[in-house]
């Protein structure tokens, strides 16, 4: 929205347009392709995530794609190791797609980016920004902090004690993480070396 000369907006409010006529008439389809490859983005974020939804819905047994392929692959037998494979090749497949789809709607537009610098076109909201403000903290809480605040205090608790109860709260977990899980350290250079690699031939 920064790249947005501002000189639109204001020409908009000079001939009498309200606020939210110059976000839905101007605003809005000037940053529609940035605002749907950011969607993309999430998503695709959300699709490779394991930890939270393995924490979550474990217990459950509530699967996303990647803990079904986590669960295949534990299972150990070839049959499951071959359906854990057509699960991570769909996956690949379609985060492909995604990224395609990613790059055609991410490409900038020459009529939304600007050369020009200038100030930029704020709304004073008022009394309308206090909702926002709740509503935004809400969706905080319920999509980033109600998640980050459960894989922690889990980390804390024993294997089927309730995350409240702190009397019970102990740190065996980390250190058996850290110390005592076999391979630990060799999947922690692992993971270094593959991140790297990939990112040093990408590049």
């Amino acid at each position: 929205m920064k790249k947005i000369d501002p000189a639109l907006e204001e020409s908009a409010r000079l001939c009498g347009a309200k606020p939210w006529t110059v976000f839905t008439k101007i605003t809005l389809p000037l940053i529609r392709r940035p605002l749907l490859a950011g969607l993309l983005s999430v998503a695709l974020a959300s699709i490779a995530s394991f930890g939270v939804p393995a924490m979550l819905g474990g217990a459950n047994r509530i699967f996303v794609v990647t803990t079904s392929i986590y669960s295949l692959l534990r299972t150990g037998t070839e049959q499951s190791f071959v359906e854990a494979l057509k699960w991570a090749a769909g996956l690949g497949v379609f985060s492909l797609i995604l990224v395609a789809v990613l790059r055609f709607f991410g490409r900038e537009d020459l009529q939304t980016a600007s050369a020009r610098t200038g100030r930029e076109s704020l709304v004073d909201l008022g009394v309308k920004k206090w909702p926002l403000y709740v509503l935004v903290l809400i969706l905080w809480v319920l999509l980033a902090g109600l998640p980050l605040v459960t894989l922690v205090l889990s980390s804390f608790s024993g294997g089927g004690i309730s995350l409240i109860d702190y009397k019970h709260w102990n740190l065996g977990a980390w250190k058996y993480v850290l110390f005592e899980l076999p391979n630990f350290k060799s999947a922690i250079f692992n993971t270094l070396k593959a991140a790297i690699g990939a990112a040093s031939l990408a590049v």
